[in-house]
Parts: structure tokens; C-alpha cells; sequence
């Protein structure tokens, strides 16, 4: 088990396959991130992502205790959620990094888009009383 900082998972997801937080994704050579959530708790789900090829498994906490018996890596994080998101983007090259992912100009909807029909805010068959 090693303690991975932030920093360092960029350089971990370059060793590996993809990220994933579902065990039933998981493939060969990729890592999962075991995240506790309201209702579910990723460390029971470690068991079936080693089952089903995970090479490495990221948490926060260092009380798992292997039932099967394989040379998975597992990492300590300090937060398995922020970790996910840096692993995510490192696996798709950054995407927000890029420029060519910001509009150049705004984006404005038609004329006919701007103005509602006079009668659009009145139910039918409703008398109008002038005020």
C-alpha cells in the first residue's frame, strides 16, 4: 500500500487503464476508486473490481483486508472523490485544459426565441379583466 498526494495520481493513471467507481465496469488493467457514498460504500465493491481485472484500487482508508488473494496495488488518498475527478481528466488528456473548449462568442437564441405569443401566459377559456 502506498499514500498517493494529488499530484502524484496523474502519474499513476499514465501506469494503468481507465478510472471507474463501478465495480461491474471495471476491466483489465484499470483502477478503481472505491468512494463512500450516502448509500452504497465503494470498499465492498473491492473484492468484485479485482474479480473483474482492476490493477489498482485507490481509497481513503487503509482497513481493507484482502479476501482473495492477488498482487493488486492499492493507494491511501486522502479524498477518493477529488482523486477520481483528477484520474478522470488525466484519463481523457484534460479536456478543460484545452482552448478549444471555450466558445469564442456567445451564444444568443433566435429572435422568434426572445418574445412569448401575447396569449402564451394565459390559460384558455379564462375571462381578462383590464387593470
Amino acid at each position: 500500500m502506498g499514500i498517493l498526494k494529488n499530484n502524484q495520481i496523474s502519474t499513476l493513471m499514465k501506469n494503468f487503464g481507465k478510472p471507474s467507481n463501478n465495480s461491474r465496469r471495471i476491466k483489465k488493467n484499470d483502477v478503481f476508486f472505491a468512494i463512500k457514498g450516502l448509500n452504497k460504500d465503494g470498499n465492498d465493491y473491492i473484492d468484485d473490481a479485482i474479480k473483474n481485472g482492476a490493477a489498482a484500487v485507490v481509497k481513503e482508508n487503509d482497513n481493507y483486508k484482502k479476501s482473495i488473494n492477488t498482487d493488486v496495488s492499492i493507494y491511501i488518498v486522502k479524498d477518493s472523490k477529488q482523486s477520481y475527478s483528477i484520474a478522470c481528466a488525466e484519463s481523457y488528456n484534460n479536456p478543460s485544459n484545452k482552448p478549444d473548449n471555450v466558445p469564442t462568442k456567445p451564444t444568443i437564441a433566435p429572435k422568434k426565441m426572445n418574445t412569448l405569443p401575447k396569449d402564451a401566459l394565459v390559460a384558455p377559456n379564462v375571462k381578462r379583466i383590464a387593470i
